[in-house]
């Protein structure tokens, strides 16, 4: 479970032992709906639009709750204390009562989170999984695009870079502006350099976050300007968990998992999520099947030691390709995350030379 706050809540109620995420106040909310787990709490100063962020959140499926603190007295509805957000009133609350609320709270939600049996709830996530299948039909694609053009939610565009000879994929969140009947108009680029690096004619992974899944397509970028880029609207959507990032090659990410009678082996790690990783074996391992991995990430410098499952597998000419899911305590989550974080920043800098 993973914590995101702005640094001035963190800094006045928070324990630095807490796994806390910390964004910007202007990229707090974003940065939740996207990249949030199930379990994860945001703690936030409420503000005129609370209740399009609360009902976002609902929408996207999280499974964790929001904390809105208000320095003075706010109108709320009644109904939504009904959903999962709490309103703490700051204004008659001393910070030391504010801390041992907030800490209470949180002691509660960690106890509850250690409590639930791994193996339980990674089964039910595969029984899900097993259900997914590409949306194809185009008009149920376009009403999802217009769905989330309405709500205003951020979507991520994604194309492949070199780095020293080697693929990566760099990625950018922009909004959808207006859903026309073959192409999607977008705008409000996060990063103006992503931006400016798109170009015309290529294809590009483009995902939207719908309900409580990913939704990834193909599309083509068909006209740039400064106010708008234009790209096809995908033929299939297909559901991904989480986006992955490519390590660099020249400070890899090393990868160990325990198998009976086997040798230690550093297996090769092709990419990595907050809650996964994709690694190649020689290995036959079964989707289904459980292992210890030891994961070293080279910066910031961390050891993670954690359990995981086998999600995916796919032959490759040397042997197989396995996508694993980890089980992961929220101090290493944090780990994870702020490698992933830095990496992203990395890729981005090599748009500088395009």
């Amino acid at each position: 479970m993973q914590i995101w706050t702005i640094p001035k809540i963190n800094d006045l109620y928070l324990e630095k032992k807490l796994p806390v995420m910390i964004r910007e106040e202007d990229e707090i909310k974003e940065s939740f709906i996207i990249e949030a787990g199930p379990g994860d709490i945001a703690i936030l100063g409420i503000d005129d639009h609370y209740r399009e962020f609360h009902d976002e959140v609902m929408e996207r499926g999280n499974a964790g709750r929001i904390l809105f603190i208000t320095p003075k007295a706010a109108h709320v509805t009644k109904e939504i204390f009904l959903k999962n957000a709490l309103i703490l009133d700051a204004e008659h609350l001393s910070i030391v009562e504010m801390r041992h609320i907030l800490l209470f709270i949180l002691d509660i939600v960690l106890a509850h989170q250690n409590y639930i049996v791994p193996e339980k709830s990674a089964a039910r996530e595969s029984a899900t999984r097993n259900d997914d299948h590409p949306i194809e039909n185009s008009n149920k694609i376009h009403d999802l695009l217009s769905h989330l053009a309405k709500n205003k939610r951020p979507i991520i565009l994604a194309f492949e870079i070199k780095e020293n000879g080697e693929p990566v994929m760099a990625r950018g969140t922009c909004h959808i502006k207006e859903v026309r009947e073959s192409t999607i108009a977008l705008h409000n680029f996060r990063h103006s350099l992503f931006q400016k690096s798109l170009k015309k004619g290529v294809c590009i992974k483009a995902l939207f976050p719908y309900k409580h899944e990913n939704k990834e397509g193909i599309s083509c970028l068909e006209a740039i300007s400064e106010n708008e880029v234009i790209i096809s609207i995908p033929d299939k959507l297909f559901s991904v968990r989480d986006i992955r990032i490519h390590p660099n090659k020249n400070e890899p990410v090393s990868l160990y998992t325990l198998i009976s009678n086997e040798p230690t082996t550093n297996y090769t790690v092709v990419d990595i999520s907050p809650r996964g990783i994709g690694f190649l074996c020689t290995r036959d391992l079964p989707i289904g099947s459980r292992s210890y991995f030891t994961i070293i990430l080279p910066e910031p410098p961390a050891v993670v030691v954690t359990r995981g499952i086998i999600r995916h597998k796919k032959e490759t000419f040397a042997g197989y390709q396995y996508g694993a899911e980890f089980m992961l305590h929220p101090w290493d989550a944090d780990s994870m995350a702020k490698y992933i974080m830095k990496r992203e920043i990395e890729i981005m800098g090599l748009l500088r030379g395009r």
